[in-house]
């Protein structure tokens, strides 16, 4: 059963890691395969892939006209619009812009790169926020229990003490969380009116 599971998943992963399916293979169009990688931003390299997909069923694929197809498909995604949203969505550049387009497409895909960067910051210190906010928390939670173990009359003179001791170490945690906290809150605030003076700056720009 466990050789069958794991001979499952290997084919699964065959068939995710597959730019083509057999019947794919099969009908190629070779010129439109090109255009659509070349406007998806694929280099030529990715028609190593497509050869390897189509290996099983003996199709090679036609080079020339992938070329002639790629050709096409990279004017049509080397624009400044395009540019401008792969840089903003941190999608990376492969090198397939033409001479007379790749300057229009790399200064906006370098100001949609700031844009995604500053928003990148944004998320990660929310994200830090939310951690450090979880954890105060469980501070807080943990100073009430031990507290009312203080005052059990189950505990002891020892015990107490050993209570005590643990309250000063989480409000000492505690008050170090509560200033990093306000302190990412203050950044993020003043991160987050960059963000939005960089929008609008593209806005005037001519971005979307």
């Amino acid at each position: 059963m466990t050789k069958k599971i794991s001979m499952m998943i290997a084919l699964l992963l065959m068939t995710g890691c597959a730019t083509l399916s057999k019947d794919e293979c099969l009908n190629a169009d070779w010129y439109m395969i090109g255009f659509e990688d070349a406007s998806n931003g694929y280099a030529l390299d990715r028609i190593g892939q497509h050869r390897k997909a189509c290996a099983s069923v003996k199709v090679v694929p036609d080079m020339t006209t992938y070329e002639e197809g790629h050709r096409k498909g990279a004017r049509q995604y080397c624009t400044r619009e395009r540019g401008y949203s792969e840089g903003a969505r941190g999608n990376a550049y492969r090198g397939i812009c033409p001479l007379d387009l790749v300057d229009t497409f790399m200064q906006a895909y370098r100001d949609g790169q700031d844009r995604y960067q500053v928003k990148k910051q944004l998320d990660d210190i929310a994200m830090d926020m939310v951690s450090i906010r979880h954890r105060i928390e469980e501070i807080d939670a943990d100073i009430a229990y031990h507290e009312g173990e203080i005052i059990s009359e189950q505990s002891d003179s020892d015990a107490r003490a050993e209570h005590l001791r643990i309250i000063r170490e989480l409000r000492y945690e505690l008050s170090g969380l509560q200033i990093e906290l306000v302190n990412m809150e203050e950044h993020h605030y003043r991160l987050e009116g960059d963000y939005h003076h960089l929008l609008n700056q593209h806005r005037r720009q001519g971005y979307q």
